[in-house]
């Protein structure tokens, strides 16, 4: 009986790696035996990624951790999704800073640090709970976030529901099936909602619902050639507010304004929207977005959201657009301290028109113990020339990517 269970689940993993990425979940609960048998041991997060991890794949589909053998020394983590690769948590740099002294950028600092023995990862060694709440570190799981029975799913008049309805699919791409009929679709990427308790740790209760986003199904890619544009419509800093909810309060640690009410003003979306790199501002609205620096469009209208994230739209923020958490973080983790989307720590973000690496003979506090193979792998493979191209004013030397809203600052 147990070789049945573990071919059954090799089977489901392979074929999940495989084929769409919504085929499992389609946007509530898989298959039973996916996950809940005598074969599937381990923490909440173990039994995730015994299908969200694979040796040797990705990037591609449903894929969000990269195996530890596939990341020797100076090899960044494979995948590319919009969240980041979990893989940047065993990602460890020292480097000689200008002073003389040893610097260091521990991997914990790179995102959130999920709790999995069998894939190796711990819980965070500095923060003992979520910094501006009380979620214990030591209780993190992937089930913390994302309710892995679906159980929250989105009606047809935007309506987010616990009730037994059917689901006819995920709701999280521009492919996705519109709810109609009282029949449902998954919220995204089966997030957790209102009255969530996650199992591991129910001290803690959410109070707000799933944002409202949808992705393109070829999420996870490297963006040599194009960005990848997530719809991200409304609600994702509140979201977070279930665990940060410090954050957001009047007497928080918010460092940046951040949420619904943090509307680009008429100043910050022309400077956006004008910005191309660094001593560039001669861009144009139509194709200003870059997915190093995305924001909400103020808007849970899938039809408008499903519209922008299908055609790929690299269009800027207009009347409504609000900074995000995700504006400047990863929800998974990245390649940078505090899971930032770019090197918030440095001056440079390319030297001498490409990105720095320890390989490419650029300066210990520039690289930061990085290979320009992970330095590039940090920015999804975004090239240089779009972030300092020949053509720019200052041709070589991107400065941090602050300035795509704060140039005139």
């Amino acid at each position: 009986m147990r070789t049945c269970y573990s071919l059954l689940i090799v089977f489901l993993c392979l074929a999940l790696s495989s084929v769409s990425a919504h085929a499992f979940h389609n946007g509530g609960t898989g298959d039973c035996d996916g996950c809940h048998s005598q074969a599937n041991q381990g923490t909440q997060s173990d039994i995730c990624l015994g299908c969200h991890e694979k040796q040797g794949a990705g990037p591609g589909g449903p894929l969000v951790s990269t195996a530890e053998a596939d990341m020797p020394s100076g090899t960044p983590p494979r995948q590319r999704t919009p969240g980041g690769d979990f893989g940047w948590l065993r990602k460890n740099y020292t480097w000689m800073g200008e002073d003389g002294r040893t610097d260091a950028d521990k991997g914990e600092r790179h995102g959130h640090n999920i709790i999995s023995r069998n894939h190796d990862y711990q819980a965070d060694g500095t923060n003992t709970a979520a910094p501006g709440g009380t979620y214990p570190s030591s209780k993190l799981q992937c089930t913390s976030c994302h309710d892995p029975h679906g159980r929250y799913k989105r009606l047809s008049d935007g309506t987010i529901t616990t009730r037994q309805v059917e689901v006819i699919g995920s709701g999280s791409y521009s492919n996705s099936p519109d709810p109609s009929d009282g029949k449902a679709v998954g919220v995204y990427r089966l997030l957790a909602g209102a009255g969530y308790s996650p199992p591991n740790y129910p001290g803690v209760v959410f109070k707000y619902n799933p944002p409202a986003a949808v992705a393109p199904p070829d999420y996870n890619r490297p963006e040599s050639a194009s960005d990848v544009r997530v719809a991200y419509g409304t609600g994702f800093s509140e979201w977070c507010e279930n665990c940060h909810e410090q954050f957001h309060s009047d007497s928080g640690q918010l460092i940046h304004p951040s949420g619904k009410s943090a509307l680009f003003t008429k100043q910050t979306a022309e400077v956006y929207n004008a910005y191309n790199q660094s001593g560039d501002l001669t861009g144009d609205k139509s194709r200003s977005y870059t997915s190093i620096v995305p924001f909400e469009l103020g808007t849970s209208d899938y039809q408008v959201l499903k519209q922008i994230a299908g055609s790929g739209s690299m269009e800027g923020p207009s009347g409504g657009a609000n900074i995000m958490c995700l504006t400047c973080h990863r929800a998974h983790a990245s390649g940078w301290d505090g899971m930032t989307r770019w090197n918030v720590k440095g001056t440079f973000l390319t030297s001498n028109g490409q990105y720095p690496g320890s390989d490419r003979g650029a300066g210990p506090a520039l690289c930061m113990g990085r290979t320009y193979a992970e330095t590039k792998a940090a920015y999804n493979d975004i090239p240089e020339e779009r972030l300092a191209s020949s053509m720019s004013i200052v041709p070589k030397w991107q400065r941090s990517l602050c300035n795509k809203c704060h140039a005139e600052d």
